[in-house]
C-alpha cells in the first residue's frame, strides 16, 4: 500500500525493555497448538455449512459448475488458503507501513524437509500490541468473511469446498489466536517483534 496507517517503527525506543519471548515451533508448543485447531476447523466448518443451509432457506441454488470446478475448489481448501492466509498477513503488515518478507519452517523427516508452516513477517520492526493484534487476526477474519460472501454467489455444488477452506484457515489460525492472547497480556503500550515462528513482546521500564 502507499500510505502506511501510521508510522513504522524501526527502532526500540531505549526506555522499553524485552518482557518475554515465546517460540510457536517449540515441539510442546506446536503440538498443543495442533490439537487445538480442531476447535476453530470445527467451529468454522459447521458454521458455514450452517450458513449455507440457512441460504438454502431464502433462495433457490444457483447451479452450475463441473467436475474441474470441484477439483479446483479442493486444491484451493487444502493448499491455495494457506498462501491467501499468509498473502492477508503480508497486506495488513504493509499497511503498517513495514516490508513483508514471506517464508516457511523447515523440520527434518529422515532424509526430506518439510514445510510445518509458512509465515509473512517483517524484519528490524516493532509492532504497537494494536497493529500486532490486527496483523494476527487479518486472515482469519478476512478469508472467513470470504467464504461467507462465497456461499452467497457461487454454485451450491462449492459449498463444501468452501466451508472446508474456512475451517483450514481457522485451524491454521491457531498460532495467531495464541500470540493474540499473549499480546492481550501485556499492556496497551507494549511493543512486540515478529521473529516468523516466535515474538518478543517489550515494555516500558523493567520486565512486566
Amino acid at each position: 500500500m502507499g500510505i502506511a496507517l501510521v508510522a513504522a517503527l524501526r527502532q526500540l525506543p531505549p526506555d522499553y525493555r524485552e518482557a518475554a519471548h515465546f517460540t510457536a515451533s517449540d515441539p510442546k508448543i506446536l503440538l498443543r497448538l495442533n490439537l487445538l485447531a480442531l476447535i476453530p476447523m470445527l467451529l468454522a466448518y459447521f458454521g458455514l455449512m450452517g450458513w449455507q443451509a440457512w441460504l438454502r432457506t431464502q433462495r433457490a441454488p444457483i447451479s452450475g459448475g463441473s467436475e474441474w470446478l470441484d477439483a479446483l475448489g479442493l486444491l484451493f481448501a487444502l493448499v491455495g488458503v494457506l498462501l491467501l492466509h499468509e498473502g492477508f498477513h503480508g497486506v495488513a503488515i504493509n499497511a503498517f507501513g513495514f516490508p513483508v518478507r514471506y517464508g516457511a519452517k523447515y523440520a527434518d523427516f529422515g532424509r526430506f524437509k518439510l514445510p510445518i508452516f509458512l509465515y509473512a513477517t517483517t524484519d528490524g520492526g516493532y509492532f504497537r500490541r494494536g497493529q500486532f493484534i490486527i496483523i494476527a487476526l487479518a486472515p482469519l477474519l478476512g478469508i472467513t468473511l470470504l467464504c461467507l460472501l462465497a456461499s452467497v454467489v457461487l454454485p451450491e455444488r462449492l459449498g463444501l469446498y468452501i466451508a472446508l477452506t474456512a475451517a483450514v484457515n481457522a485451524g491454521g489460525a491457531i498460532g495467531d489466536l495464541w500470540m493474540t492472547w499473549l499480546a492481550l497480556r501485556y499492556p496497551p503500550t507494549a511493543l512486540i517483534k515478529d521473529e516468523a515462528d516466535s515474538i518478543r513482546i517489550y515494555t516500558q521500564g523493567a520486565a512486566f
